[in-house]
């Protein structure tokens, strides 16, 4: 019974501590510059950060060498937050990320390719897998035969690809010349802008007079003309926030939704389950590594039982 019971808290103890390894995303261009320096950033997702539990230090590996590194010496605020890095590159290269956990050691993220490439006029593709564009034999669907159809242009306004001091730069379908081009895209309660073209008609519409967070309600925010595409710029909060930078939204095409944000170094997303600290994960995972201990726990004891001919009510008087 002692094997067994041991044999439940060591299987409850180890998943509790596979549940807190941190999550690890990185996020760096598919082309950049020989010996000219660019951005990567890493994003790490741990839960519960305390002074005795927090990470100590981030790597970023060009292969096995390291390239960028940052070490803390407290626990962080929150339990997803990211870092932005500078990295050389002279060669084709993977990059991974490892984030280091004072208890639960490393998480380390999936390895992104990136090429190297002179200035010159390099050939690019535009991959219908992510809308980015890449050096001519390195899109996901050259390197992975990947099957995609994102509609880029009616989604993300993107219309192709030009070279850029030798990188290849994904090209913008202008929309707009000046703000007063600009109008929420909805009636009520809007979230993003359209060219006047492509307003919607109100004249029969009737709105609730709430202020909706997250909406233009009540001047939260504007219609503007940013790079050539209507977007947002969402004003500052009461407390004296900095003002968020606008945020372009896309042409409204059949089929087509959502906004995009173009930038160098998109901050990358774990994908998880709802919940900043993903409680409701880790409580599943903590409840079938408790369920496996009790499991584990009975298949002792029925190992252990006599067999039945060694009970005492078989033993001859």
């Amino acid at each position: 019974m002692n094997k067994a019971l041991c044999l439940a808290v060591l299987i409850i103890i180890a998943g509790i501590a596979i549940a807190n390894v941190p999550l690890v995303a990185l996020d760096a261009p598919a082309q950049v510059q020989a010996g000219i320096k660019f951005g990567v950033s890493v994003q790490v997702n741990h839960l519960n950060p305390n002074e005795e539990h927090y990470i100590d230090w981030i790597r970023v590996y060009a292969g096995n060498e390291v390239v960028a590194e940052k070490t803390y010496s407290s626990p962080q605020a929150n339990a997803v937050f990211a870092e932005a890095f500078e990295v050389t590159l002279t060669k084709d290269a993977n990059l991974t990320a490892e984030a280091h956990c004072t208890v639960h050691g490393v998480g380390r993220s999936e390895t992104r390719f990136v090429a190297v490439q002179e200035v010159n006029e390099t050939e690019c593709h535009l991959s219908l897998c992510d809308c980015k564009c890449y050096p001519a034999g390195h899109t996901p669907e050259e390197l992975e035969g990947r099957l995609c159809g994102i509609n880029c242009l009616g989604i993300y306004g993107i219309s192709g690809c030009k070279v850029v001091d030798g990188i290849c730069t994904e090209v913008y379908e202008q929309n707009c010349v000046n703000d007063a081009d600009c109008v929420p895209a909805r009636c009520c309660h809007p979230t993003s802008c359209v060219p006047k073209q492509q307003a919607p008609n109100c004249s029969n519409v009737a709105c609730t007079m709430e202020c909706m967070e997250g909406t233009l309600d009540c001047g939260s925010g504007s219609c503007a003309c940013v790079n050539g595409r209507c977007g947002v710029v969402w004003n500052a909060p009461a407390t004296g926030t900095p003002t968020p930078v606008a945020t372009p939204t896309p042409n409204r095409t059949p089929g087509g939704a959502g906004t995009f944000t173009p930038t160098p170094v998109p901050t990358p997303t774990i994908t998880r389950p709802a919940g900043s600290d993903n409680t409701i994960t880790y409580a599943i995972i903590v409840l079938l590594v408790i369920a496996l201990g009790v499991a584990a726990y009975f298949y002792v004891i029925k190992k252990e039982k006599p067999p039945e001919s060694y009970r005492s009510e078989n033993i001859p008087e």
